[in-house]
C-alpha cells in the first residue's frame, strides 16, 4: 500500500511529466519509493536487512574499536528528520550493503549531515559526539527456514563512526572485528582480515595490483599460453575483467586465491625482471602509498617505491622489481591477520642468483578456496 501511494499514475519509468515530477519529489530509489519496477525479494534488497543501525551518545565511548556498545541513546531519534532527509539515508545505507562488507566511510561522511537535525538537540544541551553503529545481522538459511527451525537473531557490530553533534563531521571510523569475520563468511570469504586494515583494503587497487601481476606473468615463458599453466595465465588475465557486483574486496580475494595457489608467481628468484613488471610495481606502490594505513607502513611502501625508482633510473631492473614486490607485501602484512603469513606475497629471495631461468610455475595441492 505504500508503495502504491507513490507510484506515478501514468509511468513507473519517469518519462512523463508526472512521473518527473513524482520522481524529483519522492526520490529515484525504485525499492524504497515505489518509482519504476518493484521486486522486493531479490539478494541484493534483502542484504539491506543484515545491517542494523543504532545511535549512541558519543561520551559512552572511549574507544571505539575495543568497548562494547552501551544501551542505544533514547533521546536520539529520527522524529525531526523530513521524508526527504530519511530517503537520503536509506539511499545511503542499500548502497553500503550491497557494496564490499556492508559498511565504509563514505556511508557516515554523506549521511553525518543530517543527524544533529535529527538527534533533537537542545541549544544548551552539552552532548559533543554521537556514535553510529552498523551491526551484522544474520538471517536463517534457506535450510533452517524450510525446517521450521527455531533460531535467535545474531548480531555483531561491524563498524562504528563517531559524528561531532554540531558540525557532522565523522571525526573517527573504525571496522569491529566480530562484525566483520561475519561479513566476510556471508560473503563466502574466509575471515582472514584484520579490522585494523579492513579499510585499506576496501581501497585495494586491483587493477594496478592485476596490471603488475600480468607483467610478471607475461615475462615468464613457463605461463604462456599453450603450457602447464594456463589456468594460472587464465587467471591472472581474469583479475583485469571488469563484472556487475564486484568491488574492491572481491578483487582482492581473487588476487590472494592466485598467488596462494601459485606463489611463485611472485618469487622475485623466479621471475624475469623486465622495464614493464618494474614500471607496473612503481605504478603500483605510488597508489598503495596514497592509502589510509598506520605510519610505518606507509613510510616502508615509500621507501620501497623510492627505492624502485632509483633502481629504474640506473638500470638495474632486478632490485627495481625486487622492492616492488616488498612494497606489495608491506601492504597485505598490513591487511591480513598475523596467523595469515604464509598468504602474504614472498619477500625473502632464494639461493638462485638473479637472472636465472624462471622455474615452472607449480601450484599449491588443494589450495583452499577464499
Amino acid at each position: 500500500a505504500a508503495f502504491l501511494v507513490r507510484l506515478p499514475v501514468t509511468s513507473t519509468t519517469g518519462e512523463t511529466p508526472l512521473g518527473q515530477w513524482s520522481k524529483q519529489i519522492f526520490g529515484s530509489s525504485p525499492l524504497a519509493f515505489g518509482i519504476g519496477k518493484i521486486n522486493v525479494f531479490n539478494t541484493q534488497d534483502l542484504t539491506n536487512h543484515r545491517r542494523e543501525l543504532v545511535l549512541y551518545h558519543g561520551a559512552a565511548f572511549k574507544a571505539l574499536d575495543k568497548q562494547a556498545a552501551p544501551t542505544p541513546a533514547p533521546n536520539l531519534n529520527w522524529s525531526r528528520l523530513s521524508d526527504s532527509q530519511r530517503y537520503w539515508i536509506v539511499a545511503q545505507k542499500r548502497r553500503m550493503v550491497r557494496m564490499n562488507v556492508g559498511c565504509d566511510r563514505e556511508f557516515f561522511v554523506q549521511i553525518a549531515g543530517q543527524l544533529p537535525i535529527g538527534s533533537n538537540l537542545d541549544p544548551a544541551s552539552d552532548l559533543e559526539s554521537i556514535v553510529y553503529q552498523v551491526s551484522y545481522v544474520g538471517l536463517p538459511s534457506a535450510d533452517q527456514l524450510n525446517a521450521y527451525e527455531v533460531n535467535a537473531t545474531q548480531k555483531a557490530p561491524l563498524c562504528r563512526a563517531r559524528i561531532n553533534a554540531r558540525t557532522g563531521a565523522v571525526d573517527e571510523f573504525v571496522f569491529l572485528q566480530d562484525g566483520l569475520d561475519h561479513a566476510l563468511i556471508e560473503k563466502g570469504y574466509k575471515p582472514i582480515l584484520i579490522s585494523k586494515g579492513a579499510e585499506a583494503a576496501l581501497s585495494y587497487p586491483c587493477r594496478r595490483d592485476a596490471s603488475f601481476i600480468n607483467t610478471i606473468i607475461d615475462a615468464n615463458a613457463t605461463l604462456q599460453p599453450g603450457t602447464a599453466n594456463i589456468e594460472a595465465v587464465r587467471t591472472g588475465r581474469h583479475l583485469l575483467k571488469d563484472r556487475y557486483g564486484r568491488f574492491q574486496i572481491d578483487c582482492l580475494f581473487e588476487t590472494l586465491k592466485l598467488t596462494e595457489r601459485w606463489p611463485s608467481i611472485i618469487d622475485h628468484a623466479l621471475i624475469s625482471p623486465t622495464k614493464s613488471n618494474c614500471t607496473a610495481g612503481i605504478t603500483l606502490l605510488a597508489a598503495l602509498r596514497k592509502i589510509a594505513v598506520r605510519k610505518t607502513t606507509t613510510r616502508r611502501i615509500q621507501e620501497s617505491h623510492d627505492r624502485a625508482v632509483e633502481a629504474l633510473n640506473r638500470g638495474d631492473l632486478s632490485s627495481c622489481l625486487r622492492a616492488s614486490l616488498e612494497g606489495r607485501g608491506h601492504y597485505w602484512k598490513y591487511i591480513l591477520k598475523p596467523t595469515q603469513g604464509n598468504s602474504l606475497p614472498a619477500q625473502n629471495v632464494s639461493s638462485s642468483k638473479d637472472g636465472a631461468a624462471p622455474a615452472q610455475i607449480k601450484p599449491v595441492p588443494n589450495a583452499a578456496a577464499l
